[in-house]
């Protein structure tokens, strides 16, 4: 064996994509690795197979910042070793065109190589879901049979003529690139299956080392792909038997008699016959992939012991021909990069409410600045991550049970979600360090987090339930419902305003009159950073059909919020019919869940008006859409002419920022944090709440007035760009947090 000598304290490192037919996928792996965190250089190397999708025009406009290859053969060792042959970097570490490497992949993977006589290193492998292992600490014996999930590592396997050694999963295995030199790179003979093991195996039988570290982690996706189907069922078994017969043909000829080997190639065929019944009788498969089977056993077995038997055998690859010069792959990096956790019942693309929405954008903002964030939100099937551009999403599912003695009087529901949160940031920390969590007050979110005090607790303060009581009287007033319900939850929220590290105020308005409410000084800790909204995202406009149509002289008016006693929405319909009366060219649109029964008097708002004003001419002008997705919800406001919100209190009215976004003029209440949002008279107008005749002069003077709407739109418009953009809060969020965290008294 030849002299090894050990690498520096920051290899440079060959991270090596090869991929097939998943541009989609390759995309999102991409911009993952921006977000790597690493002391020394890297490079990506892509290598294309014949792909037939838009994965060519993707690599084309990455451009200089990938080194490039292509091979003409669907033949994964293939694809391996001309990746090799480009790799400049002292590490070659493979990741599959699926997965997500965690920020710290690469420091985790080269800290396993302390000794020059470690020539692989391999990390933990997340299923799909994110939440569970695909792979840990796993073997692989001369068989193939592999074990994927062992307690600890197994060093003392690793040795020349082991039966079993240290397994590697392909999606997550480095080499040093010497000893995959020394070894010949990989048998080519592998299409796929078993290439990693061969590997693997060779190394362990020239001297290496194989190291296994549970820190280096990546989110396997797990994609279909031309060998198995989107129940992620194998397609083609011929190379999976091919290459098990000749993997233990080569491998284990020299322990056990070709009789055994073959007794034990024959009951796995048989195990692939029994999963192939199975799978055709659970529809996974068709009945004509039974007798496709056969074929391919009879094939696989004849072409495995040609290989094997060879006299010659396999020739080793001259992978030796890297290229000298390593180009050095951009990342977002910055020197003190934190870990946050966003906490949000709602989140799109599930929900989309004012919470949602801003939190979505806050977390891609505090992303772009280079800090890992991780926003906690609810599940409706099973726990999995999501990654989305840089924020790693985890949805949870949570189960309602009975209130445990912890929760003290904590309504059972809220202290199952708040307490699942704790678990999922415990979690989190037990990989990346978490800095700071910040969770909104409403349903008390933080509860469980500010009792167990490990990590500081950031308040959202938006609409809290003491500011909800003040416009539902008929709850505020039954006396039962508060003794279950209200007075728990406003005793919550008190502890966690008191018990929080700080206080993020969205609005002054709602600063000063939670306060107010719940009795509190929160002096100090308290500060108003205004929200934002991200620019519309991009839409597919021809598969999407507008609800909401434009047609000449007519001025449509829009409402989207919550059909609920706070948002007036019936203020809205009343104030609409005396205006359509004036101003017929009006119509309003109607965007909420129209659902929502009004305890004041037992239905929904759509029935009350039907009720009240069904038979006035003006309903014909009046559409009520529902909830809509987030695609319909951008339509209607890009076919809109007037944005209105007639709200009894908002604590900031984040709407009239997405309305403004877009170039529309408003009209709201005088009322919480909108005057801090929207500036009467210049983007749009403001009248008092409850005010039926303030309203419908409001809509009929924009409504005969295109150069107002022009004049408020535009000025809306310019505002958004000023103070309401998602990069703007996301740095006014950034330095309130780096207060937070650094102990100095926030700025105001």
């Amino acid at each position: 064996m030849p002299d090894r000598v050990r690498t520096s304290g920051t290899p440079t490192v060959s991270v090596v994509i090869n991929t097939l037919d998943r541009a989609t996928e390759l995309a999102q792996t991409l911009r993952a690795l921006r977000r790597i965190r690493y002391a020394g250089e890297f490079e990506v190397v892509v290598v294309n197979g014949p792909s037939t999708d838009g994965t060519a025009a993707l690599l084309e406009e990455w451009g200089e910042d990938l080194v490039l290859g292509s091979v003409d053969v669907r033949n994964l060792s293939v694809s391996r070793n001309a990746g090799i042959r480009l790799a400049a970097g002292e590490i070659v570490a493979f990741l599959d065109d699926d997965a997500i490497p965690e920020p710290e992949w690469l420091t985790e993977l080269v800290a396993a190589y302390d000794s020059p006589a470690v020539g692989a290193a391999g990390g933990f492998v997340l299923d799909h879901t994110g939440h569970a292992f695909q792979y840990t600490y796993g073997s692989v014996d001369r068989f193939g049979v592999a074990e994927t999930h062992l307690e600890a590592p197994c060093p003392e396997r690793c040795y020349p003529a082991s039966w079993k050694i240290p397994h590697l999963m392909g999606t997550n295995a480095s080499y040093r690139r010497t000893a995959l030199e020394e070894i010949g790179g990989y048998d080519e003979f592998y299409e796929y299956f078993l290439d990693e093991s061969d590997v693997q195996v060779r190394l362990a039988d020239a001297g290496y080392l194989i190291a296994q570290t549970s820190r280096a982690r990546v989110h396997h996706h797990f994609a279909p792909s031309h060998v198995r189907n989107a129940a992620r069922v194998p397609r083609d078994r011929y190379p999976i038997l091919k290459n098990k017969l000749y993997f233990a043909l080569r491998h284990a000829n020299d322990f056990v008699s070709i009789d055994e080997i073959l007794r034990m190639f024959h009951a796995y065929v048989d195990h692939h016959r029994e999963d192939v019944r199975w799978q055709v009788e659970h529809g996974n498969l068709v009945e004509a992939d039974r007798a496709r089977l056969e074929a391919d056993a009879q094939r696989a077995t004849e072409d495995g012991l040609r290989g094997a038997l060879s006299t010659t055998g396999p020739a080793p690859t001259d992978v030796s021909r890297h290229r000298d010069e390593l180009r050095a792959f951009d990342t977002l990096s910055r020197q003190d990069p934190r870990c946050f956790v966003l906490v949000s019942q709602e989140f799109p693309p599930e929900s989309f409410g004012g919470i949602g929405t801003y939190t979505r954008d806050l977390a891609s903002g505090l992303a772009a600045a280079g800090h890992d964030v991780h926003v906690l939100t609810r599940s409706a099937d099973f726990d999995r991550v999501d990654w989305d551009d840089g924020v790693w999403v985890h949805r949870l599912v949570v189960a309602d049970e009975e209130r445990p003695a912890d929760a003290g009087s904590v309504p059972a529901h809220i202290w199952a979600w708040s307490r699942a949160c704790l678990a999922e940031v415990a979690r989190i920390d037990d990989v990346t360090p978490v800095d700071l969590v910040e969770a909104p007050l409403w349903d008390a979110q933080g509860i469980a987090l500010v009792r167990d005090g490990r990590w500081p607790v950031v308040v959202a303060l938006q609409t809290s339930l003491a500011v909800w009581l003040e416009s539902h009287e008929s709850l505020a007033t039954d006396e039962e419902w508060m003794a279950g319900f209200g007075r728990p939850v406003l005793a919550a929220e008190k502890e966690v305003l008191e018990r929080s590290a700080a206080v993020r105020g969205i609005s002054r308005a709602i600063v000063e009159t939670v306060a107010a409410l719940h009795g509190l000084d929160l002096g100090g800790r308290s500060q108003v950073t205004a929200l934002g909204v991200g620019a519309p995202r991009l839409l597919d406009a021809e598969r999407h059909v507008a609800r909401v149509e434009r047609e000449a002289g007519r001025v449509n008016v829009l409402f989207v919020g919550r059909l609920e006693e706070r948002k007036a929405p019936d203020v809205l319909l009343r104030a609409f019919a005396k205006a359509w009366e004036r101003e017929p060219s009006l119509a309003l649109h109607v965007v909420g869940d129209d659902t929502i029964v009004w305890p004041a008097h037992g239905t929904t708002l759509r029935q009350w008006y039907e009720t009240e004003l069904g038979d006035d001419p003006s309903a014909r002008a009046v559409r009520f859409l529902g909830s809509v997705s987030e695609h319909q919800l951008a339509l209607a406001y890009g076919n809109s002419d007037v944005f209105v919100a007639p709200s009894r209190y908002e604590s900031f009215g984040l709407v009239f920022v997405e309305a403004m976004m877009r170039g529309l003029p408003v009209v709201g209440t005088d009322v919480g944090g909108v005057p801090e949002v929207v500036r009467d008279g210049v983007d749009g107008l403001l009248v008092p709440a409850d005010d039926v005749d303030a309203l419908a002069d409001a809509l009929v003077r924009l409504g005969q007035d295109a150069a107002l709407r022009s004049r408020f739109g535009a000025n809306g418009a310019d505002h958004y760009a000023a103070e309401f953009t998602a990069e703007a809060m996301a740095d006014r969020t950034e330095r309130f947090y780096d207060h937070v965290l650094t102990a100095r008294a926030p700025l105001r």
